[in-house]
This record gives C-alpha cells, structure tokens and sequence, in this order.
C-alpha cells in the first residue's frame, strides 16, 4: 500500500490518497463498520486480527486454520490438505503458476522493530499479546 508502519497516525492527505488508490482499503485502515469505531491505522489492523483470531478460537471445531506463512512454506500441500479436509478433490496441479506475483513484494530484510517502529509495535502486542502465542507468534521483544 506504500505506507509507513511507525507514523502516530496517518495524515489527512494520505487517508485521502488511500481512499483514492485504494479504496478497498480505506475502510479497514480507519475501521469502518467495527463496533469499536475509529482508530489509529495500526490498531484498527490489530483490532481485526484480533477479532479474526478469536472467531477461529471461538469456533475451531469448526474451522480450518491455514497461517499465511504455513501456506508460502507449501503452497501446494496446504492446498491439497485443506482440500482433502474439506472432502473435496485435488482437480489441478498449481506448481506451475504458484508463485505468480499479484501484488508488489515487500521489503523481507526489514523487522517489525524497524517497519513499525516502538510504539506502534507495541500496539499491535498490546491489542493481539494474548492470542499471539495461541497462533505460534513469539513476542518480538
């Protein structure tokens, strides 16, 4: 989205950039439509992983989780696995279009201390601490 991560806040000129580039994006940016309201960009990102994450917790024995990361690891075993849990058919083989960029690669050198910075990182660990370790993700201290 070519956004900064460690900004106290995004500014007026670039909430209306973001509304005009990508308008999708907007209303998850300033949390539109969440009970909780407007927040800070960065809390309302945390905000929905949270309540992502606790949909899942809350209904497990219902669902099938699938990390990003575990699907970049194995594209296409976690494909045919989730598909065979679901009782469906692996009808195609996507080894050869797997790994076709549909958007921008990020910068995969760069931590979460340097992209978010101390006080937005500490948002996201205040917000999602408690189901991080639940999900496999260690503290970044």
């Amino acid at each position: 989205m070519d956004l900064p991560g460690s900004q106290a806040d995004l500014t007026a000129d670039q909430y209306d950039d973001l509304r005009e580039r990508l308008p999708g994006w907007y209303p998850i940016l300033t949390n539109a439509g969440m009970a909780t309201g407007p927040r800070q960009y960065v809390k309302a990102l945390a905000d929905r992983w949270v309540r992502a994450a606790q949909t899942y917790v809350d209904a497990a024995e219902h669902l099938t989780l699938l990390r990003y990361e575990d699907f970049c690891a194995d594209k296409r075993g976690s494909i045919e696995a989730l598909a065979r849990s679901l009782g469906r058919p692996v009808v195609r083989d996507i080894t050869g279009s797997q790994d076709r960029q549909f958007q921008p690669r990020g910068d995969r050198e760069v931590t979460p201390a340097a992209f978010f910075g101390e006080d937005n990182l500490r948002r996201i660990e205040h917000t999602c601490g408690a189901l991080m370790s639940r999900f496999g993700y260690p503290a970044t201290d």
